[in-house]
């Protein structure tokens, strides 16, 4: 299931508001296509992970590639952020603490679990304490949105897409020389540094994206709460097709002036303003990026929420919805099957294209079979470090009248006949 997936509503709740728009509690948990999409980029993910046995085999197929799964992280961190708004529109304090809990377990869960291959290349300390990882960025943005609940719709849009567009000059020209900034300067925004080999996520662009989605959520409310995901979609197409758009019409514009611009720039600035619109710039995330792969995980999840033609989405959307719903145990998974016992097995080094598409299918097919065994057991309810155990505990306790022992006989009031 998704990470907050497991904090949403319980069977039989009562209806939910969100603003003026109330989300029937039977609903939660149906959005089967954003389940999907996140499992299209779970196949993402583990196509990334086998393409690096590409680069001296088919390097043009490890281009091509390279290219395409670029759409897993920012798919993740909208939708995330779409769901996330949707399982807090309850208005609930149990909801948020169930979220916060979610958010605490994912991060310490992923942060111990992932990455293992970095570690033989950097010390312990900067392994744990000098590293971010997707599931960390998500985990931190689960935690912020429990905090966020009322902050109007707009506000959280302009956050967020501030935090995506500041951060990448910040990444850009920030060069910290001691430890504890250059360590804040590589987990916050994917600054690059010579002393070390983690870059792979970035916080603050990652949660811009997330709070994105978030409002993107908000913005859907009434059609969500009314199950009309067609409609939504529709929305979600407007917004994606314009980020795609918008990256497209920059690089033409840029493309047009820049001849003009040879004069009047350094090199320097140049380059930075390429990099800039170029959305194959992941290490540190340019806006381009965001915005050209964000936009193209809205679109797969309007498809997947629109399932037409049902003969061909139905069964990619039943199959990868089931990834979908355990994305953070798949996540863990994938990363242990297609890099960790490569490494420890000693044929990480093989550049056969047939073996590693073989191996990237198998792996595939005992995701998918452990996914399906872990969502028919619910094991996302396991996903937890206690505290919303502990907070329907206290309430528990708090809303039970006290218990009051049999009256003795001496004691019982006598009726009159």
């Amino acid at each position: 299931m998704h990470p907050i997936a497991g904090a949403n509503r319980a069977p039989g709740a009562a209806a939910h508001s969100h603003g003026e728009t109330t989300i029937p509690a039977s609903a939660a948990g149906r959005m089967t296509g954003i389940a999907a999409a996140r499992g299209i980029a779970m196949v993402f993910v583990c196509v990334s992970h086998v393409r690096y046995h590409f680069t001296e085999s088919a390097p043009a197929l490890y281009a091509a590639l390279t290219n395409i799964t670029r759409l897993a992280t920012p798919t993740f961190l909208i939708l995330s952020g779409f769901v996330a708004a949707y399982v807090l529109s309850s208005g609930k304090r149990e909801t948020r603490v169930a979220m916060f809990d979610r958010g605490l377990f994912v991060l310490l869960a992923g942060h111990l679990l992932l990455s293992w291959s970095d570690l033989p290349a950097v010390g312990f300390q900067e392994w744990m304490f000098a590293r971010i990882t997707v599931t960390d960025a998500i985990a931190v943005c689960l935690v912020i949105a429990t905090l966020s609940t009322r902050l109007p719709t707009a506000l959280i849009a302009a956050i967020g897409t501030t935090l995506m567009f500041v951060s990448w000059p910040i990444a850009m020209l920030w060069a910290p020389e001691s430890a504890v900034p250059r360590y804040a300067a590589i987990m916050l925004f994917n600054v690059h540094s010579e002393s070390s080999a983690l870059t792979d996520a970035a916080l603050v662009p990652y949660l811009g994206l997330f709070l994105i989605g978030m409002s993107l959520s908000r913005w859907c409310s009434a059609q969500l709460a009314a199950r009309d995901y067609v409609a939504a979609a529709r929305k979600l197409i407007v917004v994606g097709s314009i980020a795609i758009a918008s990256v497209v019409v920059a690089i033409l514009i840029w493309h047009a002036i820049k001849p003009s611009l040879l004069d009047h720039m350094s090199e320097g600035m140049l380059a930075l303003a390429q990099l800039t619109l170029d959305p194959r710039a992941k290490l540190p995330p340019s806006p381009a990026y965001l915005l050209f792969y964000g936009g193209g995980g809205l679109l797969i999840a309007s498809i997947c929420l629109i399932g037409r033609p049902a003969v061909l989405l139905h069964p990619i959307v039943t199959w990868t919805s089931t990834l979908g719903r355990a994305s953070m145990m798949c996540f863990v998974v994938q990363e242990w099957m297609l890099v960790v016992t490569p490494a420890i097995l000693g044929f990480n080094e093989l550049q056969s294209v047939p073996f590693w598409t073989g191996y990237l299918f198998a792996a595939l097919i005992a995701l998918h079979a452990v996914a399906t065994r872990w969502d028919r057991a619910r094991a996302n309810r396991f996903l937890t470090v206690g505290l919303k155990q502990s907070y329907a505990a206290k309430r528990t306790s708090a809303s039970s009248p006290p218990i009051v022992g049999p009256r003795s006989k001496e004691s019982r009031p006598s009726h009159p006949r």
